[in-house]
């Protein structure tokens, strides 16, 4: 999937002098064995995609010697989005003080920005960082396809020596991904700082209209990220007859901790734009994931839509 070239590249990268020999490829589900892994088997690598950070955190063994995706403290968080609070715990948990951020596809071989080793905290985690040496990256308005000024938020597109020359055999994806000009759309929502770093802030698919307002999941989901009870959570939307969508947060609860869907609320109420507070609250065990660890966004929706329609039915 998108993105998890980008990470796996990096982590392979780093045993390029033939430090470690063996390079084990774990499952999303079985992301506890990294523990064993770890503490028995003398693995002293660690290189989790940001949903499978969740569980890294609380394994017993990171006081150990062990390399979170890099050589001593440095740690590369890409594969797909990380919470900016999860990374700076994971600086403090993981040890890694040098953390930065890459972002990109496969199609772009995989990275279109990273941020330095010498950047700030707040850069390091709460954006993407800037642009390759060599590779142009800018924000588009998605409807008109004009440039956007920093801090509005558009489609990162990128184009460059790194792009790929086309899907095999595929010329009409092809030409809908990269446009005649060269320039790579990505899907991705993001906006530009006024110091070039770049902040990813969704998909365009994922984005919710809302009575003719958009709203960006997640910004959302990093706020109720915040909440200490909130292990992780994601935002989708879905039908509305009066709004055309509305806002459904599927929350995943910390192991013994509860909580009711008016707490969420309200404590989303207190601190976002009234329009923002979603009117679902589904808490779940699990999000579903393909086979590469990725939620499947759009699995939810089509599930949240059918017990809505069928509660609807119901009367």
């Amino acid at each position: 999937g998108k993105g998890h070239l980008c990470k796996q590249t990096v982590g392979v990268g780093v045993n390029r002098d033939g430090a470690f020999a063996e390079y084990l490829v774990i499952p999303q589900e079985n992301v506890r064995r990294c523990e064993k892994n770890i503490s028995e088997e003398m693995y002293s690598i660690f290189d989790p995609f940001g949903n499978a950070v969740h569980t890294a955190l609380s394994f017993d063994v990171l006081g150990e010697d062990v390399l979170i995706t890099g050589a001593g403290p440095i740690g590369i968080m890409a594969g797909a989005n990380c919470p900016a609070d999860l990374m700076k715990k994971a600086t403090e948990v993981m040890n890694m003080k040098e953390i930065v951020s890459v972002y990109g596809q496969t199609e772009a071989s995989p990275g279109c920005t990273m941020s330095s080793y010498y950047d700030s905290l707040e850069v390091r985690t709460e954006t993407v960082g800037s642009a390759f040496a060599n590779v142009e990256c800018k924000i588009i308005n998605p409807e008109t396809g004009e440039d956007c000024p920093d801090g509005v938020t558009g489609e990162f597109v990128a184009r460059g020596y790194n792009l790929m020359k086309g899907y095999y055999k595929m010329p009409k994806a092809t030409a809908d991904a990269i446009d005649a000009d060269g320039w790579l759309h990505t899907g991705d929502l993001a906006c530009r700082n006024p110091d070039g770093n770049y902040r990813i802030t969704g998909r365009l698919k994922d984005m919710i209209i809302r009575g003719g307002e958009n709203i960006y999941p997640k910004e959302i989901e990093e706020f109720i990220f915040t909440h200490p009870k909130v292990s992780d959570v994601q935002v989708i939307g879905v039908p509305d007859e009066q709004y055309g969508e509305e806002i459904m947060a599927c929350i995943i609860l910390k192991e013994g901790e509860s909580m009711t869907v008016e707490d969420m609320k309200g404590y989303v109420a207190a601190n976002m734009a009234r329009h923002k507070v979603p009117r679902y609250i589904d808490f779940v065990d699990a999000f579903p994931m393909n086979a590469a660890g990725k939620i499947l966004k759009y699995k939810m929706r089509e599930d949240a839509a059918a017990r809505l329609a069928a509660n609807k039915e119901k009367g």
